[in-house]
């Protein structure tokens, strides 16, 4: 079988009574007008009226916008014309973004007739632009960015994704931690989830969920991703549509298996540019869930990752369980990272292979790889094998273990 990888393919020949298979829901078609599926979502919403319908002209308008949200482009610019044609003024209209690390080069790309849209970054160490929101059934005081407590109403441009806070990330996360206060924010770093996201219940993401619907009723303009630069489903809508992106975010990355494997291959396709060591470590992670315990997994991938400080704990550490310890306790602006692979180096046996120097591989608990063809030395050592593309994203389960 062909194996992506980074921009390339490698071949690989798996016996049949070694390969195990993955199933899947049916995807659906990558959609070929991003514009127009923006304008839909907008128009037509997910059991909810057209946006336009909840605004008057004297609202005050904040759009929020994820990092690294794909086709920003063409999604910014239809919600600005929906928002226009709505009769709001283009100067009260805010564009709120999470960080200041956030690119904000889509500012310089703006039709003309967007020039008096407002840019705001959100500073969450700044007490004098948050505003106390509500208090939780819980009992937590949230306060979030004083510009969207203020504003008539709020569209969140979110991308739909797993991840290890909420399980099905992106979604109301975006507004609560995405937008309060640095404390906040800090608190809830580690309580982190290494099961899947299909399974169980996700506190965070409950919470999440209530802080949005004290908000009011926020507009989500929702990015579903397919293979590659594929976008499959923009959905619009407020907390239905929500769940409605959960649903499709599954029905095109949760594949199940019959059983676990003592081998997994997990190969990450797409520009190694943009791969992360978190998103490395989310592959390791998503094996791992399918890997017999003491099992091996490979990860291939064509990145060359910056290696942030819960890295550079790892590699000083001399095994993955005082690692893992050092990163809890220290909690470094990359934690997730840190936190997925050391406790996935722990109880599987890693492998990688990536531009990465031989030395730092070693000191990350892997055994380097300097070709993907030698993962074909492992296999005719395995028993059962599953093959995972796209493990960043891929979530594997095993059936009746899916939640």
């Amino acid at each position: 079988m062909q194996i992506a990888w980074g921009q390339q393919w490698v071949d690989l020949e798996i016996a049949p009574e070694k390969f195990i298979e993955l199933h899947r829901a049916e995807r659906a078609a990558p959609l070929a007008d991003i514009v127009q599926a923006a304008r839909d979502a907008l128009e037509t919403p997910f059991e909810f009226p057209a946006l336009r319908r909840a605004l008057t002209p004297e609202d005050h308008i904040v759009v929020v916008i994820e990092p690294d949200l794909p086709h920003l482009n063409a999604l910014l610019t239809a919600t600005l014309q929906h928002l226009v044609a709505a009769r709001i003024e283009p100067a009260a209209i805010t564009l709120l973004c999470l960080n200041a690390n956030q690119d904000q080069s889509f500012i310089d790309t703006l039709p003309d007739e967007f020039q008096e849209v407002k840019v705001e970054t959100h500073h969450p160490d700044d007490r004098k632009l948050l505003s106390y929101l509500a208090t939780t059934q819980g009992g937590r005081r949230v306060y979030l960015n004083r510009s969207l407590v203020d504003a008539d109403q709020s569209v969140i441009l979110t991308r739909r994704r797993y991840d290890i806070l909420f399980g099905h990330g992106g979604g109301a996360g975006v507004i609560w931690p995405g937008l309060c206060d640095t404390e906040a924010s800090q608190a809830i770093r580690s309580q982190v989830s290494l099961a899947p996201p299909t399974s169980g219940s996700w506190k965070l993401k409950h919470e999440a969920d209530e802080i949005a619907w004290y908000l009011g009723a926020p507009f989500f303009v929702q990015i579903l991703e397919g293979d590659g630069a594929d976008i499959l489903h923009v959905v619009g809508g407020s907390h239905e549509a929500r769940r409605r992106g959960d649903h499709l975010l599954d029905a095109a990355w949760h594949v199940t298996v019959k059983e676990q494997a003592d081998l997994v291959i997990a190969a990450l396709s797409g520009d190694p540019a943009t791969h992360t060591f978190l998103e490395i470590a989310m592959a390791a992670l998503n094996a791992s869930r399918v890997v017999r315990p003491g099992g091996r997994i490979v990860v291939l991938t064509d990145a060359l990752p910056d290696l942030g400080p819960a890295l550079q704990i790892i590699r000083s550490e001399e095994d993955a369980d005082a690692a893992r310890q050092r990163i809890l306790e220290e909690k470094p602006a990359d934690f997730e990272a840190g936190y997925l692979w050391s406790s996935v180096a722990e109880n599987t046996k890693l492998y990688l292979l990536s531009r990465l120097p031989i030395e730092t591989v070693e000191e990350l608990y892997a055994t380097p790889l300097d070709r993907p063809g030698q993962a074909q030395r492992l296999i005719a050592a395995s028993e059962r094998v599953i093959v995972l593309p796209d493990a960043h994203r891929t979530v594997a389960t095993v059936r009746g273990d899916a939640g």
